[in-house]
């Protein structure tokens, strides 16, 4: 037997634990490219390659979202 306020209780806990979890992803992911960016091989190693991916992946999406009209 779950009491409603337990439950609602652990829901928010889990989502805020969840986001807490992705807002910490985030930050170390800038951290390393905020480094990786400033060094002098990044530019066609790095930069180039995920603006190239986020273009695809933007394009997919954008196609996917075009067919459901």
């Amino acid at each position: 037997d779950i009491e409603p306020t337990g439950f609602l209780w652990t829901l928010l806990a889990f989502n805020v634990g969840v986001e807490i979890g992705q807002l910490g992803f985030i930050a170390a992911l800038a951290l390393v490219l905020g480094w990786a960016l400033q060094q002098a091989w990044a530019r066609q190693r790095v930069h180039i390659p995920l603006a190239s991916l986020a273009v695809l992946v933007s394009s997919v999406w954008l196609v996917q979202r075009l067919g459901a009209l």
